[in-house]
């Protein structure tokens, strides 16, 4: 993971909301205080705008290598969706039991379907089922400003 993104992490303070099967009005409801509890990140405000939704979750020692066989399948069929520019699971080289997620959509309406998608109910279902968190999972909504490379 970039400098840049560290930063964001480390030094910015991160909403937490629950995930929401109805949001086709954008909607987001605030979090039950349980460690089961999957984030989308509130959508933003500019509905045509490209954006990085990053996840980060802490996971039960004892479930991670089960959690992380149920991720990377759900990581691979997300990326399939047509407005997914990027899907990355990252893990912590200092602690193994966290995991950031790098999600770019291409706007809110690619958000949308993803929220709504079967496999993202599956793996939401499954995390519910098997309670992986240590901790409430947390997310950020940002606009890139300043990529890298040009973007469509």
């Amino acid at each position: 993971m970039n400098f840049l993104l560290k930063t964001l992490l480390i030094l910015s303070p991160l909403l937490t909301l629950s995930a929401c099967n109805n949001v086709e009005n954008g909607s987001q409801a605030l979090a039950a205080e349980t460690p089961t509890t999957i984030n989308l990140g509130a959508l933003p405000p500019d509905a045509g705008r490209q954006f990085v939704n990053l996840v980060s979750v802490t996971i039960k020692p004892e479930l991670l290598e089960e959690f992380l066989t149920v991720l990377k399948p759900y990581a691979e069929l997300t990326r399939q969706e047509e407005g997914v520019i990027r899907y990355d699971i990252h893990q912590s080289p200092h602690d193994p039991t966290v995991i950031d997620i790098y999600e770019v959509y291409r706007d809110t309406a690619a958000r949308v379907v993803h929220n709504n998608a079967e496999h993202r109910n599956t793996f939401f279902a499954k995390v519910g089922e098997r309670q992986y968190f240590r901790v409430p999972a947390v997310s950020k909504v940002l606009y890139l400003i300043d990529p890298m490379t040009a973007t469509p």
